[in-house]
């Protein structure tokens, strides 16, 4: 009997901790923004270390660790572990709003504010974090790029917190919905077959709407319920057929060129987007 109750009990909390994990996938409305008060060991779903948050670094708080009710599950740097509770406290803003992070729309000459003198040159699809508004240029930003500082024309980024924006990631196989400043979503996805079918990088706009459409090509005829193209052929629709998202799936086994992603991000994302809605693909 006691072992049957020690089994009954394992099951309970291990169900429970994939419940919190999988939250990752979609960020949950009740989520919230947490910042470190000081330096936060790291934990993932065993509890094993797996690094250290310094002070000061945003949290995203996903929900109570079910294993320690004195620690929090939360986002940090794309990955999920547990904190203890003690050592945040809650921003009470959003990300976008704390941080003034925003994205390179084009490549950008960054200069010194004082005489312009180059710098470097900041890629598209590149995250900054926005100080303060140039004093000998109104129309630049001193910005940060990877520890580098220096001044950028206002024109080439996209705030976050000001501006509706979906952002795919090639490269980290994630994309990010940021609608009215908060994080939306936050999923893994799938995109096109890498050297093939690639998923064309660029800024566009989702163009059209449709639930249960067919998707037709070449060599198939595939049927989703959650269809917004954003450039020509390629846009975002659920992938039923896929069990696993994100990794290196896209260089061995990826799209057509597609986004593909969850049937539950996809609803969410069809539910919160809208046509014109700015899509970055970097």
């Amino acid at each position: 009997m006691k072992r049957l109750l020690s089994f009954m009990i394992l099951v309970v909390v291990l169900v429970s901790a994939s419940t919190i994990v999988a939250k990752a996938e979609e960020i949950p409305n009740n989520a919230y923004y947490s910042i470190s008060i000081t330096a936060l060991t790291f934990r993932d779903e065993k509890g094993n270390n797996i690094g250290t948050v310094p002070e000061n670094e945003i949290l995203t708080v996903l929900g109570v660790d079910p294993r320690d009710s004195k620690r929090d599950w939360v986002l940090w740097n794309e990955k999920e572990g547990s904190v203890i509770r003690t050592g945040t406290e809650s921003l009470g803003i959003t990300v976008a709003e704390y941080a003034k992070k925003a994205m390179v729309k084009t490549e950008l000459n960054m200069r010194i504010p004082e005489n312009y003198e180059f710098i470097t040159t900041v890629p598209q699809g590149a995250e900054v974090s926005v100080l303060y508004e140039d004093n000998f240029h109104h129309e630049r930003w001193v910005v940060d790029y990877q520890g580098i500082v220096g001044s950028v024309l206002k024109s080439g980024l996209l705030v976050y917190g000001k501006t509706d924006l979906i952002i795919v990631d090639i490269e980290k196989q994630t994309v990010r919905m940021i609608k009215d400043g908060r994080v939306y979503i936050y999923s893994r996805v799938v995109t096109g077959l890498e050297g093939t079918h690639d998923t064309p990088k660029g800024l566009y706009t989702i163009c059209s709407m449709e639930r249960n459409a067919t998707l037709k090509g070449a060599d198939y005829s595939t049927k989703v319920k959650y269809w917004m193209p954003f450039y020509k052929g390629y846009g975002f629709h659920d992938a039923s057929w896929r069990s696993n998202f994100g990794g290196s799936i896209f260089r061995t086994n990826g799209s057509h060129g597609c986004v593909n992603m969850p049937e539950h991000i996809a609803k969410t994302m069809y539910e919160n987007a809208y046509v014109g809605y700015l899509v970055m693909v970097v």
